[in-house]
């Protein structure tokens, strides 16, 4: 056999072909050296066969190649050498996180051959976060001349002031070029963590009206709560919840109140996640 060649097509397969040059084997002994060990025998083809996937191979590992025709005892010399050295891009990570509000880098790796230029793209998809309410969208192609290794880059996360709890989004590998092929999984998940910062209410106030009445006002600080939680304590005991009102509201009269008592109130938004109090 001649011309043969090794392409890798994906992080776990190898595709072999070559020219058959003989009219009478019984069939095609594949040979296969890991990272410049010794041949070994990896399969037996047919005859007349001229191509071969081997489904066995590792990312990261130099592979290299040669096949010979059999006819029983008689084999004909080897065809020449071919190399498959599998390169795949990866994220650094399984999984990334950060709390909203600033940026989050990301790191795309190159594992294994780095011989030459390579580059892959980075796609974002929506989920529960939303681009750009929540996040900068992205669609970056990175690019590897040979010897590099990782290339980061980062992403804005928004500070929406919204107490609507954690959320996410995808981020994918794509287009890759440079015979280096996308790692499984070709995916992987950013969650942004929802930060109840900043979102309290602020400017409150509490004037007594009448003998049983104080009224309280505030500002809202926040978008996407269900309502605000009113809390009192009386000097002798504990901070508790004393009333609800709905979302977007400011102010709250307290009937309940008892002469020559001081009171002292505070109140937070209510949400997936509730805010700081004010």
């Amino acid at each position: 056999p001649s011309a043969l060649s090794a392409l890798g097509v994906s992080p776990t397969q190898v595709n072999l072909a070559w020219t058959d040059n003989c009219d009478n084997e019984t069939n095609v002994q594949i040979e296969r050296s890991d990272d410049g060990g010794p041949f070994g025998l990896l399969a037996v083809a047919p005859a007349n066969a001229t191509a071969y996937s081997d489904m066995t191979v590792i990312a990261g590992i130099d592979y290299v190649y040669r096949v010979r025709a059999v006819n029983g005892m008689l084999a004909s010399a080897n065809s020449n050498e071919a190399q498959a050295s599998l390169a795949l891009f990866q994220f650094s990570a399984i999984g990334y996180s950060r709390q909203e509000g600033g940026p989050l880098t990301i790191t795309v790796e190159r594992v294994g051959d780095q011989g030459g230029n390579a580059s892959v793209q980075v796609v974002s998809t929506n989920g529960t976060a939303q681009s750009p309410g929540d996040y900068a969208a992205v669609s970056e192609t990175l690019s590897f001349p040979a010897g590099v290794t990782s290339r980061s880059f980062d992403i804005q996360i928004a500070a929406d002031g919204s107490l609507e709890g954690d959320e996410t989004f995808t981020l994918g590998l794509t287009n890759p070029t440079g015979g280096v092929v996308v790692g499984t999984p070709s995916s992987v998940i950013v969650t942004i963590e929802d930060n109840p910062a900043g979102t309290q209410p602020t400017n409150l106030t509490a004037v007594a009206i009448s003998l049983n009445a104080i009224r309280l006002q505030w500002t809202d600080g926040s978008t996407g709560e269900t309502g605000f939680g009113i809390e009192r304590h009386d000097g002798q005991s504990a901070f508790a919840q004393i009333a609800t009102v709905g979302a977007n509201q400011t102010s709250f009269t307290d009937t309940t109140a008892q002469p020559a008592i001081n009171y002292v109130y505070r109140v937070r938004a209510l949400g997936p996640v509730n805010s700081a109090y004010s």
